[in-house]
């Protein structure tokens, strides 16, 4: 039986994984650079590729990626009842935007919402897709897109039936990174959306 005390150990042990910065490791090792010192100031896997080059952001999306995924896999292994993964992926996107490894400084959650997607239902991911770029085709601006195509996910997730668990899990890291990209909704440039 799982208990609220191995809940809070998912979502602690969730964060410390999306806590690991490869944007920031992969920048210092491939380039020698801090990838925060430029471009948009975060350690994603695209700002990643402007300071360090595409190698490191490659990596650096892989990592980004394969944080979420493990998280996810260890909250269904520890609670095959479901609701492990809605609290290891709105805890892992969480560590990944708040690093506490990097003074709370880290990437925009895109990555880690895509693996989390592409783990709960491909198809989902594909229609989400496909969702983000109708709302950039309306709204003419990435981080408002991505903020709403966030949103949209859950919903899609409703739509096609998924369990409470799994939409559970899409709305807990929609939200995160709707509050990630507040800050950039009032941005009127449009920037290359993954980071």
């Amino acid at each position: 039986m799982v208990t609220p005390f191995d809940y809070w150990g998912m979502g602690v042990f969730a964060y410390l994984l999306g806590s690991i910065p490869f944007g920031l490791l992969f920048g210092r090792l491939f380039k020698g650079v801090d990838v925060r010192q430029g471009g948009s100031g975060h350690s994603g896997a695209l700002n990643t590729y402007r300071m360090a080059g595409l190698a490191p952001a490659v990596v650096t999306l892989l990592g980004d990626m394969g944080k979420a995924w493990v998280a996810l896999r260890i909250g269904q292994m520890l609670d095959p009842s479901g609701w492990g993964i809605a609290v290891a992926a709105a805890l892992v996107v969480v560590g990944h935007c708040w690093p506490f490894t990097t003074e709370f400084r880290g990437g925009m959650g895109m990555a880690c919402g895509i693996a989390i997607l592409a783990y709960l239902a491909p198809p989902v991911l594909l229609l989400s897709l496909i969702a983000w770029g109708i709302w950039l085709a309306i709204l003419r601006h990435f981080p408002r897109a991505q903020a709403a195509a966030a949103l949209t996910a859950p919903a899609i997730l409703w739509a096609l039936g998924s369990s409470p668990q799994m939409v559970a899990a899409g709305l807990g890291a929609g939200a995160v990174l709707l509050v990630r990209h507040l800050r950039d909704l009032n941005r009127r440039t449009l920037t290359l959306g993954l980071r």
